[in-house]
């Protein structure tokens, strides 16, 4: 009998499990410890699409803005009318090829303030902008202002 209720106690004292309060303790530990991992997941996976529209956006815009000084270089802008353009581009496509995300981009040549009459150099101004909306809904935008001298294919050589 002393035996048995020896190897009784050892047993019930080696298989000593958790307690439900315990259990319960380490499931709500180890949820928040992953709820944590997820929304960062999450938060980085976001900004990290932010980030890469607002990289396209600010490609478009210095192509186009390039553009358009090339334009007033070789004084291929018109002289009266309208000097207000603008272009919508695709800043994201989807698997299939549609856009997911636009962006709208305007120019507009302009006339600069402090133009000096004696001087025989012309140039103009150049105000480009992109607007898009984020996944919430908000309006970003990029702008640019460059001045560009007006090539004339007059030489006294």
């Amino acid at each position: 009998m002393i035996r048995r209720n020896l190897k009784k106690g050892f047993i019930n004292s080696s298989l000593k499990g958790f307690t439900l309060m315990e259990l319960i303790v380490g499931i709500m530990i180890a949820s928040i410890a992953t709820l944590a991992i997820l929304y960062s997941v999450l938060y980085v996976q976001s900004s990290s699409y932010e980030m890469r529209i607002k990289e396209r956006a600010h490609e478009e815009l210095k192509s186009y803005t390039d553009l358009w000084k090339a334009k007033i270089a070789g004084n291929d802008i018109p002289a009266s009318g309208s000097t207000q353009n603008t272009k919508s581009v695709c800043l994201d496509e989807n698997e299939l090829g549609n856009c997911v995300n636009e962006g709208n981009i305007t120019s507009n040549v302009i006339d600069p303030d402090n133009v000096n009459p004696a001087s025989l150099s012309k140039r103009k101004g150049l105000k480009t902008q992109i607007v898009w909306e984020t996944r919430s809904g908000a309006n970003r935008e990029i702008d640019f202002y460059v001045e560009q001298l007006i090539l004339s294919g007059d030489s006294n050589d």
